[in-house]
């Protein structure tokens, strides 16, 4: 009887860990099966730049409003999007790409320190999983549009942020600069009368010496002739006045400008990512360049132009995967056969458990009666 009990126990058991390898297999072809995606995209950026970017990359708020817009492209349920969005919020599907590795930096210290500091990477590694091998490459390459969009967005944000800034502040400065220059001109208008008195006093030293000196700084005044401080001063009157009219063209630019970046500035608000931000500059130029008379305007207007599809150019025509998202040929840890070993230990362990337990009451009853 007893063996015939033993022979039920390992029966249990054995069927017990098939149950659990079952399981295992199930689940370790199924939900728990992942395939890794590695990828590198070329982009230049300073340590700053990726420590924005990343930073706002990483926030849910701008995950939706990119994925709004590009979408993903594989299984794009609510659910995967949810998926995608936690790895994304996680931080851990990017890292930067350093030009030059620790072990560079000791064989060219020379070369290292010249570099661009605004350069210091080369690009970001981009990293994702899923059950396809397709899907997990097809996921990291939209990582990658999804970094150049958000790079693309701030970068152009910042820009026209800092525009909008310095034109507030320009009034001040152009009001307390016209005085400061009015004010030297006088001075240098004083001096210039001066002088032509102590010239006539003394003709003598109306004569050239040599080559003129055109700039003379007070501390030297004594060292030169009152001729050459003559010439001097009157140059100072044509230079300060050409100073003038530089600021008054800067002025006509900025209060043409004021409107311009005052409406990117509330339409960048809304946009949902880098290729939106462009467009919406783009439209806003469009519109002002029919206001645009005055060629100190239309400089102005050329140059926000410029720098914008500078920024597009730089954020997102220009990265390219200089190495592809790879496509694993072999899935991640735990793999399917780990997974159905430890099904297995798990299914025979807690039958072990059970058959422990039904022996201990078996032996405890009779001792009651």
């Amino acid at each position: 009887m007893t063996n015939k009990s033993s022979l039920v126990r390992c029966s249990w058991l054995a069927s017990s860990a098939l149950l659990g390898i079952a399981i295992g297999a199930a689940l370790g072809n199924g939900p728990l099966l992942t395939f890794r995606s590695e990828g590198i995209l070329a982009m230049d950026l300073s340590p700053l730049e990726f420590k924005r970017f990343s930073e706002l990359a990483n926030n849910a708020d701008t995950f939706r409003s990119v994925v709004g817009v590009t979408p993903v492209g594989v299984a794009q349920t609510p659910a995967a999007v949810r998926e995608i969005g936690n790895v994304v919020t996680s931080g851990k599907w990017l890292k930067p790409v350093p030009r030059f590795s620790k072990s560079d930096a000791k064989d060219l210290p020379n070369f290292v320190d010249k570099t661009d500091p605004d350069k210091a990477y080369l690009g970001v590694a981009l990293f994702a999983t899923a059950t396809e091998p397709g899907e997990a490459a097809a996921l990291a390459t939209w990582m990658g549009q999804y970094f150049k969009e958000t790079a693309a967005r701030e970068a152009i944000r910042e820009t026209v942020s800092k525009w909008r800034a310095e034109n507030r502040r320009f009034s001040d400065f152009a009001r307390s600069e016209q005085f400061r220059l009015n004010f030297e001109i006088e001075q240098a208008q004083a001096r210039s009368k001066a002088l032509k008195t102590v010239v006539s006093a003394y003709p003598e030293f109306s004569k050239p010496e040599g080559r003129q000196v055109l700039e003379v700084k007070k501390e030297n005044e004594k060292f030169v002739s009152p001729g050459q401080q003559l010439v001097a001063a009157e140059t100072e009157v044509i230079d300060f006045r050409e100073q003038i009219v530089r600021l008054q063209r800067k002025g006509i630019q900025e209060a043409f400008a004021a409107d311009l970046l005052s409406q990117a500035e509330t339409a960048l608000k809304a946009t949902a990512s880098g290729t939106d931000s462009v467009s919406k500059m783009a439209a806003i130029v469009k519109t002002f360049r029919s206001l645009a008379k005055a060629e100190a305007e239309q400089e102005r207007l050329v140059f926000i132009e410029a720098e914008i599809s500078k920024i597009g150019a730089r954020f997102l025509t220009q990265p390219q995967f200089v190495a592809q998202p790879s496509i694993a040929t072999r899935p991640e840890s735990p793999r399917p056969k780990q997974v159905m070993a430890v099904g297995g230990l798990l299914g025979a362990m807690l039958m072990a458990f059970w058959l422990f337990r039904a022996r201990i009451r078996e032996l405890l009853i009779p001792a009651r009666e």
